[in-house]
Order: C-alpha cells, then structure tokens, then sequence
C-alpha cells in the first residue's frame, strides 16, 4: 500500500511540476507580447519626434536667403560653388536679426524635440512600470489562489486516488486472505482425510491382532489410530482388548468415553451394564442395562435377542443382590422373550450359589424350578 501511495505521489509531482512550467511559460509569452507591443508604440513615437524636428530644420533652411550682389546666374549648385574661381561672391544674409531669429528657432526646435523626446520616454516608462506593478500584483494575488486551488484539486484527486487504492488494497487483501484460508481449509481437509484413512487401516489390522489373540500389539496400533483420528470402531476395539483381558476398570472407563462421545446406544449400554456387573458396583450395572432395555423398546422393539440379553443380565444381578422377586420378576421375562432358553456355562456355578444364599421362600423355589429348566451352553454359541 505504502509503495502504491509513494508511486501515486511521484506522478502527481512531475504533472504539478509540468502544469507549472507551461503556465509559467504562457505567462512570459504574455509579458514579452506585451513589452514588444510597447516598444514598438516607443519607437514610433520616438520617430515622429524625429521626423517633426526634421521637418522643423529643413522649413528654417528653407527661410535662409541667398545674396547674389554680381547678379550672376548659376544653373546649379555645383556651379554656385565653383563661383569662387571666377570671382563670384555669394553670401547669406548673416545679420544679427536673421543670426538671432535662427538661434531662436533652432533652440525652440531642440527644446520642443527634448521635451517631446523626454514625455515620450516618460510616458513610455510609467506606462511600462504601471503595467509591470499590475502583473506583479496580479502575480501576488492570482497565482498563490490559483496555485492553492490547483493543490486543493489535485490534493482531493490524490485522496481519492489512495482512498480508491485503499479499497483496492482491502480487496486484495480479503482475496488474498480467503484465497489463503480456503487453501489452509483444503489443505487440513485432505490432510484429515489421509490421516482418517490411515487409522482405519490401523483399526483393521488391530482387529487381526485381537482375532490372532495379540492384544498387547492390537493395542499399540489401535493407540496410533487414534492419534492420527479418533473414531468410535477404535475405542471399541480397546473396548473388546480390555474385556478379554478382563480388565474391567479400563473397559468402563472406555465405554462411559465412547457414551460420552459418540451418545448413547444399545450396545455400549449393555456391555458398560456387564462391565458394571463384574464389580461390586451392581446400581450402576442395574441402571445401564435400564436405560438399554428403555432404548430397545424405543428404537427396536423387534430385536427381541438383546431384550432377552438384558432379562438375563438383570435376573444375574437382582440374585447377588438377593433381591427374589426382582429376579423372578426378570428371569420370567427372559423366559418369554428368548428365541431360545439358555444359561451360559460360565454363570451356571454363580447363578446356583446366589439362589442358595437367597431366604427361602416362595420365590426363590419359583426361581429354582425354571433355572433347572435352562439349558447350558457355552458362551457364544447361537442361543
């Protein structure tokens, strides 16, 4: 900005500069005009003087006369002069009347000339001194206002100038700056795109690892995917590591992150409700598999498998709570809803020892008589 200001200064100097010299010049031609006007009107004055002296002169020689006493003819001037050698004498009246009366001409002829000579000169001279003190007003007063609007125009001229640059600075600027932020924008774009590409490579082959039983290396490269980008698949699969691993503390924590996160749904409510359960902290896991059972009729009241999943989690809760009719209230539920009766293998020693340590009543005799009724399967096996 401030070089196309110094630019824009530059050139409205050299046109100020060049506006100056041609007035400066058209005022000279005016002066000049004028002066040559002046004396030439001097020096035609000057000679008509001249000539009526002339004239003055040429009329008094006229006046002289010529004495011839021999009465001798001469036929020309020449004649007249040679009269000498023939004895002719010539004279000119040289009285002292004609004497004073041509000195008294000749004076009043000089004088007039003089004095004519000198009003000449003087008027010439005041007029040329009124008409120089004129222009040098003139000068004193026009040029300075006339400069000063000439500088008033150029100075709005120049300020609008860098005020239409300014806006064209602003323009370029935004330009420049959209144009730069737009770049940046693409550029972290297609950077977030690499970088999503990659973790999803990574979580894939953390998912191998966890199928090959490499936990500790799934892991590490689920850790690398999400530091290049986070993703829900990812948190689940350290969720999947930790449940394995049977670290209960650490899959809490990462599905309370991935509810947190990614909101609520089925899945993380149910396994964050088992993970609960795994600890001494049964209200929490009660509460979870609540809130799943509470979505499942909301969003899918069709999936009648993890309905029946979370009737058997809470029957497994209420008997280590020793709660009876909490249990039997659930375990029919699941026995109504079930595709199919089941009690995993794994449970089954759990189970009988919570309805042993269950008040004896009818209830728990109730709840005995349908657990006997469920069939054992292995965990993960199509029930």
């Amino acid at each position: 900005m401030s070089k196309v200001k110094s630019v824009i200064s530059g050139e409205t100097g050299k046109i100020v500069f060049w506006k100056v010299i041609a007035i400066a010049s058209l005022f000279s031609l005016v002066v000049s005009t004028a002066m040559l006007l002046n004396v030439r009107s001097y020096n035609s004055k000057v000679q008509q003087v001249f000539e009526k002296s002339i004239t003055e002169n040429i009329n008094i020689i006229k006046s002289l006369k010529v004495i011839n006493p021999n009465n001798l003819q001469c036929y020309s001037t020449q004649e007249c002069l040679q009269s000498q050698a023939v004895n002719v004498q010539f004279s000119v009246a040289t009285d002292d009347i004609t004497k004073n009366l041509i000195k008294e001409k000749q004076e009043i002829a000089y004088k007039d000339f003089m004095e004519k000579y000198y009003e000449v000169q003087s008027n010439w001279l005041n007029t040329w001194l009124t008409i120089l003190a004129i222009i040098l007003g003139l000068m004193a007063i026009v040029i300075p206002i006339l400069f000063l609007k000439f500088n008033e125009k150029q100075e709005e001229k120049l300020s609008k100038a860098l005020d239409d640059v300014g806006k064209l600075d602003d323009i370029i600027d935004k330009k420049v700056k959209n144009y730069s932020e737009k770049s940046i924008k693409d550029l972290e774009e297609m950077k977030a795109y690499v970088n999503e590409s990659k973790a999803n490579a990574l979580v894939s082959s953390a998912q191998n690892k966890i199928r090959e039983g490499s936990y500790t290396d799934a892991e590490n490269i689920i850790n690398q995917a999400i530091s290049l980008k986070e993703s829900k698949e990812a948190h689940w699969g350290l969720a999947h590591i930790y449940n394995q691993r049977k670290e209960y503390e650490s899959l809490i924590k990462e599905l309370e992150l991935i509810v947190e996160k990614y909101g609520e749904d089925i899945s993380s409510l149910v396994y964050l409700g088992v993970a609960y359960g795994h600890t001494i902290n049964l209200e929490a896991a009660i509460t979870n598999t609540e809130k799943a059972i509470a979505l499942l009729k909301r969003n899918a009241p069709g999936d009648k498998r993890s309905l029946s999943t979370c009737y058997y989690n809470l029957t497994e809760f209420y008997l280590r709570k020793k709660d009876a009719i909490k249990a039997l209230e659930y375990l029919n539920l699941f026995k109504d809803s079930a595709p199919s009766l089941y009690l995993f293998n794994d449970d089954e020693e759990l189970w009988k020892n919570s309805i042993s340590s269950l008040p004896e009543s009818d209830d728990k005799a109730k709840i005995n008589e349908l657990v006997a009724k469920l069939p054992i399967v292995a965990r993960g096996a199509n029930n």
